[in-house]
């Protein structure tokens, strides 16, 4: 399967954020709105059952870069800050320059994916990242508090680590973007760092303060930062403030805080890195294009500049079925797919297309049209749905050494790291759980995708999820205290869109034992990782 000749090829390595399977042209999606993204696909080996496992960001990149499922190693909180053998660390090690770019707050250096990269562009929108802060780390410490699980001293110390570390994060990025000249977005930067740094010197003189007034301002934190008292006036403004954004976001998306850089943006600095980079070492380029996942928000985000691109985008859609819905999700699919056109351009233009492989998928997938599905009974968490719509993703290589052709064979962002090594004819680390899908044999029968709810992963006190899915059925299990029970049953086959749960009946009991010894042996895993001992 390799080219003995190939002597280190240059790798592009891109993630599009919630990218489907079922969306790709050459798939069989109508419109076909991924020209260059299908030429890409034909030519290359393309997975056909690639699956996510996790349903958003936070989730599904640890295994993309370490090889490792969501809940190993502690779980997610800190991305992979604290696992080893992130694949780019070891293209590093091994002669490759590396650059990468991102554009979502989930997957940035705070959260360690940084390691292993030469130069790595946090191209965040910050209105996004406090919003990070807060949902994940600083309302899981304020529920603490609140419940007794902590002190008022230990709460006040978690927040004076935690918090710390939050705030020095986006200093750095802050100054980063404004080294890379990229627009404010919005903010003035210049004086929410001043604000930071008055909440940094706060925060390790008087912690209580700052704990205090957390509690008191709950998610619009934000707004107080930098200030030891807040005055009536301002407490008002925030009230009115939150009042009409609350208005606005339930009826219209016309406006939104929310400004996340295009991929136009990405594109362009690693146009800057291809006239800077070291040319006598191959280069890994990652870039993570974070335009689909925000598409419900096209038109706040709507740009003049990019008018153009969006007309011929809108065209391109007009070809379709309006009323099974997902018209943005294909408007910002179809911009993408531009700029991997463009990409694709600069590599030629730089000499660099036969020496270059290109890898695409999505670390995720979501809901965009048909079916329009309800949430399954209770569960209000999108990180909890695991219909294929969300985990069915692609996995496109292609470039030199690289055969074009199809596998069917069942795989998962376990299986992306060991695939790009052996490529390259490099060994893949112990740690890894997955195998490179060069050789055409299926190393599993059966995908695990795995999380504990939105907000902070907690092991010990959340109740854990694992969907078991196989070519032919998916079982859904949810864990309360350490007790598993079926939540959701799909006949894979037989029902494609998983519009009928089989939970109550009895079908395919055989089947469902095997999945069921596969949730148990990953438990029994997760508890002793854990040092967890049921109370009898």
């Amino acid at each position: 399967m390799k080219n003995k000749n190939l002597s280190k090829p240059n790798v592009i390595f891109i993630i599009v954020d919630m990218l489907k399977q079922n969306k790709i042209g050459a798939n069989g999606y109508n419109p076909k709105i991924t020209p260059n993204i299908d030429k890409i696909y034909l030519k290359g080996l393309r997975a056909t059952q690639h699956f996510s496992t996790g349903s958003v960001t936070q989730v599904a990149f640890p295994s993309i870069f370490t090889s490792t499922l969501p809940l190993d190693m502690g779980g997610y909180n800190k991305g992979i800050k604290d696992r080893p053998n992130s694949f780019p660390e070891i293209l590093s090690s091994n002669g490759y320059e590396t650059w990468g770019a991102v554009t979502g707050h989930p997957c940035c250096a705070h959260f360690g994916y940084d390691k292993g990269f030469d130069n790595f562009e946090n191209l965040i929108d910050l209105y996004q990242w406090f919003r990070q802060m807060f949902r994940v780390e600083l309302r899981y410490l304020i529920e603490n508090y609140k419940s007794k699980k902590y002190t008022e001293i230990q709460f006040v110390d978690a927040i004076k680590d935690n918090y710390l570390e939050y705030l020095n994060s986006t200093i750095r990025y802050i100054d980063e973007m404004n080294e890379l000249g990229l627009p404010n977005n919005g903010w003035n930067r210049k004086k929410l760092k001043l604000s930071i740094n008055k909440e940094i010197k706060l925060l390790k003189e008087k912690p209580k303060v700052i704990a205090k007034k957390i509690i008191e301002f709950d998610q619009n934190f934000k707004e107080v930062i930098g200030y030891e008292t807040v005055s009536v006036k301002k407490k008002i403004l925030i009230k009115v403030k939150e009042r009409l954004k609350s208005f606005l976001n339930k009826h219209i998306f016309l406006y939104s805080e929310r400004k996340a850089f295009p991929a136009h943006f990405v594109n362009n600095n690693f146009k800057k890195f291809l006239s800077k980079r070291n040319v006598k070492k191959p280069f890994f380029a990652y870039m993570h294009y974070f335009d689909v996942h925000e598409a419900k928000l096209l038109l706040s985000n709507f740009s003049l500049s990019k008018i153009f691109d969006f007309l011929i985008s809108l065209y391109k859609c007009c070809n379709r079925d309006f009323n099974k819905g997902g018209l943005f999700y294909d408007i910002a699919l179809s911009r993408v797919d531009r700029e991997i056109g463009r990409l694709i351009s600069q590599l030629k233009k730089n000499n660099l297309d036969k020496d270059t492989i290109i890898i695409i998928t999505g670390d995720h997938g979501t809901q965009s049209g048909y079916p329009a599905r309800q949430s399954i009974k209770g569960n209000t968490d999108l990180a909890n749905n695991f219909f294929d719509d969300w985990h069915h993703v692609p996995f496109i290589i292609c470039g030199p050494g690289v055969p074009a052709k199809k596998t069917d064979i069942l795989c998962s962002h376990l299986d992306l790291a060991p695939t790009i090594l052996d490529i390259l004819s490099i060994n893949s680390p112990g740690s890894y759980l997955g195998k490179s899908i060069l050789s055409g044999i299926e190393s599993t029968k059966f995908i695990i995708a795995e999380n504990t709810g939105n907000g902070n992963c907690d092991i010990k006190n959340k109740n854990i999820i694992i969907s078991v899915r196989s070519k032919t059925l998916k079982v859904v299990y949810v864990i309360e205290k350490f007790h598993i029970k079926e939540r959701e049953v799909y006949d894979i086959i037989k029902d494609k869109f998983e519009l009928n749960n089989l939970v109550k009946s009895n079908y395919y009991p055989d089947v469902r034992k095997q999945h069921f010894k596969v949730v148990t042996s990953r438990l029994s895993k997760l508890k002793f990782e854990n040092n967890i001992q049921e109370n009898k």
